[in-house]
C-alpha cells in the first residue's frame, strides 16, 4: 500500500477519482494529492524545499531501513537520526519514524 489509501486509488485508476466516493473524500483526495507527484513511474512526495522524496512500499522501506542502519551511511544511530538520514536519501514514506524506531529496538548491537 502506498502513502495513502487516496493515493493508491489515484496512482492504480490513471488519477481518476471513482464516480462512487463521497464528495468529502473527493476533497480529501484532492487536497493530498496537490503533495505528490508521479515522477518517472515511481509516486514522490513533494517536500518544503521542493525536492522530490520517493515514495516506498512496505518492502522498499524495510530494506532501506535496514541498510542506512547499518550499511555505509553511518552505523547505529538512534531513530530520529536515522529517519532523517532516510529523508536526506530522498525516500519516504507514511511510518517512516515508527519503522525507524522498531527496526531499532530489534538491533542486537544497538
Amino acid at each position: 500500500m502506498m502513502v495513502a489509501l487516496g493515493l493508491k486509488i489515484l496512482r492504480t485508476s490513471s488519477n481518476i477519482i471513482p464516480k462512487y466516493a463521497f464528495d468529502s473524500y473527493r476533497q480529501i483526495v484532492r487536497k493530498l494529492a496537490t503533495r505528490y507527484t508521479v515522477c518517472g513511474g515511481d509516486l514522490c512526495k513533494k517536500s518544503f524545499n521542493h525536492m522530490l522524496l520517493r515514495c516506498l512500499t512496505e518492502e522498499e522501506a524495510h530494506q532501506v531501513v535496514q541498510d542506512v542502519h547499518a550499511g555505509i551511511w553511518g552505523g547505529h544511530v538512534h531513530s530520529q537520526m536515522l529517519a532523517k538520514k532516510n529523508l536526506r536519501q530522498s525516500y519516504d514514506w507514511a511510518t517512516i519514524e515508527k519503522d525507524s524506531y522498531a527496526y531499532i529496538r530489534k538491533c542486537h548491537k544497538c
